[in-house]
């Protein structure tokens, strides 16, 4: 069975930065969501508070997978 070979290769600074700022930005997002499913309580009409989070949330998501493509 032949072997996969790796092929190195080396982020450029930029490649790096957009990384960087993809992986920061969906974290962001990824701690939204996470704080909105364990604190939601829909009982006393947080709906508004939850949409606008979630809005949120799918910006910053929007805004790591550009940058993701930028790598």
């Amino acid at each position: 069975m032949p072997s996969k070979t790796s092929i190195p290769y080396t982020l450029d600074d930029k490649a790096q930065a957009h990384l960087k700022n993809a992986t920061n930005t969906l974290w962001q997002a990824y701690s939204i969501v996470d704080l909105l499913v364990n604190s939601a309580d829909l009982d006393n009409d947080d709906m508004p508070a939850l949409i606008s989070a979630l809005r949120g949330a799918a910006e910053l998501m929007s805004n790591g997978l550009n940058d993701l493509g930028e790598v």
